[in-house]
């Protein structure tokens, strides 16, 4: 186990450092502990000889643990003044510090001013446990205060205020706590394949989330939390029109909030990002191209610079849905010429996220490739991909490891790979065994191509892909089956039903949803 002193050192960004370091160099009591300081500062790996040798060779008098112990106390000192200015948790905290002071001293109204200044903050940044302290401050100076000159009709005004504010303080924890277990409930749901199943989780949601009814008087962040969590529970069970509706309820809360800071605009981009998949599994392009044309816009604004994964998270997502709605309208040509642009963006920002963050947009590179018709370039981008698969559903990429073993075989298919396609599907058949509920549309696409290894006369070929084609139209109507690329798949089955490019067919397809709400 690592020296808590050394962990906390090793934790220290180079501003806090620096404020350390000028801190102590101006008190000559801890000036001493900045030479045990900086050779902390320099190991990799914690050795507590050197540093014992070092201190004995300063003459420190000090036992090594005493400087040790001190050092970590004038540290966290430093730190609590040095963020007390960026965190409203410790600004409250020293505030009510401050009331406890000054009630003390018998200044009821100055410690009345800095209580309130304390409740402000703890109001409008959402901060529960300070609010309950704040709550207990306002009871205790009330009993103070009544020893003194004041009227009894003002007292019973003051004490319905702290009543009301302490209902408020309750009712808004229990919509936090709501929204809380709702997404502790989604985050183990696997993905569902039947209206039976989405009707099974409706029963077990909290009733706000079902009904999505806000109550009067909540703040910002409770309403917040609770209409992203109803967004996420919504798309969960498909129900994508109410989910479309609730995405521009809470894109238009977050746009009309008073709040201009990292939190509202990361709302923005998960209320975006979440319209997106929207209008994307509905096939809305047009409005989905400019919904992107905005989350590009606060993707690369200087609103995300103060939090670099979050910006670099956003960016990978705008770089991926790009890649997505170019494709699905075949505007392949297009996609295949910005995919040295989102290599060299990848690259930079290696350094900043780690690989299972790409997989999607590694995906996305694939398909595009695939719908150009380059599939030995899509095959070199989706073969790795089928290291993150774990087959048991459980996330959401272990989910997405499907699509990509389906792109996979239609790629083989496409380069005339007939044995190793007989090899792939007793590999993807043994996958699908250890799938507790297979979708659809993985039995009826191994159907197909088992079909089509054993056909003896290739002129049998056209009639197979019209019923692949017959079942795939089907499955396009069951919103559990959207999301496995049925739409992709089809336009696959179509283009070699009709011989024309899969980009025109994209294209086309396009064009037809453009005019039915799918």
């Amino acid at each position: 186990m690592q020296d808590d002193l050394f962990q906390l050192v090793k934790s220290l960004t180079r501003s806090e450092k620096r404020h350390i370091t000028l801190h102590a160099s101006t008190h000559r009591k801890e000036a001493q502990h900045l030479l045990l300081f900086r050779a902390i500062e320099k190991q990799k790996v914690y050795d507590e000889k050197p540093l014992r040798e070092l201190l004995r060779e300063k003459g420190y008098s000090e036992h090594f643990s005493v400087a040790k112990s001190y050092l970590h106390r004038l540290i966290m000192k430093v730190l609590r003044s040095y963020h007390s200015e960026m965190s409203q948790n410790i600004k409250v905290a020293e505030l009510l510090r401050d009331v406890e002071i000054l009630k003390s001293k018998g200044l009821l109204d100055q410690a009345e001013k800095a209580l309130n200044r304390a409740a402000v903050i703890a109001e409008t940044n959402h901060l529960h446990n300070h609010m309950m302290q704040v709550n207990h401050w306002r009871r205790d100076l009330l009993h103070s205060s009544s020893t003194i000159d004041r009227s009894s009709e003002e007292l019973d005004r003051r004490y319905e205020e702290l009543y009301r504010e302490a209902k408020w303080i309750i009712n808004e924890m229990e919509l936090v706590n709501s929204s809380r277990r709702a997404f502790d409930l989604l985050a183990i749901v696997p993905p569902l394949h039947s209206r039976q199943e989405a009707d099974e989780l409706e029963r077990k949601m909290p009733e706000r989330i079902v009904s999505g009814e806000i109550p009067p008087g909540a703040s910002y962040i409770a309403v917040a939390n609770l209409l992203y969590t109803r967004i996420n529970y919504l798309s969960t069970i498909y129900e994508l029109r109410e989910h479309y509706r609730c995405c521009q309820e809470f894109l238009s809360f977050v746009r009309n909030s008073p709040w201009l800071d990292p939190r509202s605009t990361n709302h923005l981009t998960l209320g975006l990002n979440a319209l997106l998949e929207n209008l994307l599994l509905r096939s809305r392009y047009a409005e989905a191209n400019e919904v992107l044309e905005e989350f590009r816009t606060v993707a690369f604004s200087d609103a995300l610079r103060t939090d670099p994964s979050l910006q670099a998270q956003v960016i990978v997502r705008y770089m991926e849905q790009r890649l997505e709605i170019d494709a699905g309208i075949g505007e392949t040509a297009t996609a295949v010429r910005r995919i040295p642009e989102f290599m060299a963006e990848m690259e930079r920002l290696k350094g900043i996220l780690i690989e299972p963050q790409f997989l999607g947009l590694r995906y996305h590179i694939g398909i595009t490739y695939f719908s150009a018709g380059e599939f030995r370039k899509a095959l070199a981008w989706m073969e790795p991909l089928l290291s993150f698969g774990s087959g048991d559903r459980s996330s959401h990429w272990e989910w997405s490891y499907s699509l990509v073993r389906i792109t996979q075989l239609l790629i083989h298919y496409e380069l005339g790979d007939e044995d190793l396609l007989e090899y792939l599907l007793k590999s993807y058949y043994r996958f699908l065994a250890n799938c507790k509920q297979p979708f659809r549309i993985e039995q009826v696409f191994l159907r197909f191509l088992r079909r089509v290894l054993r056909l003896r006369d290739q002129r049998d070929l056209p009639n197979v892909l019209e019923e692949l084609a017959g079942e795939l139209r089907e499955l396009h109507r069951d919103p559990f089956e959207v999301r496995m690329s049925v739409p992709f798949v089809l336009a696959w089955a179509e283009s070699k039903i009709e011989k024309k490019n899969l980009a025109d067919i994209l294209r086309r397809n396009a064009e037809r949803a453009a005019d039915a709400d799918i």
